[in-house]
């Protein structure tokens, strides 16, 4: 999100050991709330789902590059996106490509959000100026990790321009509008019930 929001070109590079033709393939998202809700589902589903492997996704499949095209066109920076091919993806830590939640669905019940919708809510997130800088924080953290030099100094300093920068691509009407995208979203879904007992 950082990346494209910057301007920054965005890797595309899934698999530095794979060959150029199968670079930007197909991969799956998750929404961090359908994780806890399939941690639910196979609570609910008890000894049958036990020793059991499932993959957990969203439905759709889509290559990076379309991927970050949805989040641009959510942020209206479309023109500014950028893609290197040499690069590596700033966000893929699973370089085995798209996976199948069909077995999570079948057994669990497992109903992942819509892809789309999981881009509305996730920049409607990042539009936040305080969420926005513990991105770029995380990011920035990472980097540091991974053997870049960092001083708490250039942070400090660093925080302010980014929440300017961030200020930038606030907008009352797209707030207001990913806010509403939520809450259809979350009342949609059905409160999670144990069933160990007689019902309430």
């Amino acid at each position: 999100m950082c990346f494209v929001m910057q301007g920054e070109a965005v890797g595309l590079v899934i698999d530095d050991n794979a060959p150029d033709h199968v670079q930007d393939r197909d991969v799956s998202f998750v929404y961090a709330p359908d994780v806890a809700a399939a941690v639910l589902d196979v609570v609910r589903c008890g000894a049958q789902a036990h020793g059991e492997a499932y993959h957990i996704s969203c439905n759709e499949r889509v290559l990076f590059s379309q991927f970050a095209k949805m989040i641009a066109a959510r942020l209206g920076v479309e023109n500014s996106l950028r893609f290197d091919f040499k690069e590596s993806c700033p966000m893929i830590s699973v370089t085995m490509g798209a996976i199948d939640n069909d077995k999570a669905r079948k057994e669990l019940g497992f109903a992942p959000t819509a892809l789309e919708d999981v881009v509305k809510l996730t920049t409607a997130w990042n539009l936040s100026v305080d969420n926005q800088v513990y991105t770029m924080k995380m990011q920035e953290d990472t980097t540091t990790s991974s053997g870049s030099d960092s001083s708490s100094s250039d942070s400090d300093s660093d925080t302010g321009r980014e929440k300017t920068a961030a200020a930038g691509f606030m907008s009352e009407d797209s707030s207001d509008e990913e806010e509403e995208a939520a809450e259809k979203i979350q009342s949609t879904r059905e409160p999670f019930r144990f069933g160990f007992g007689a019902e309430d």
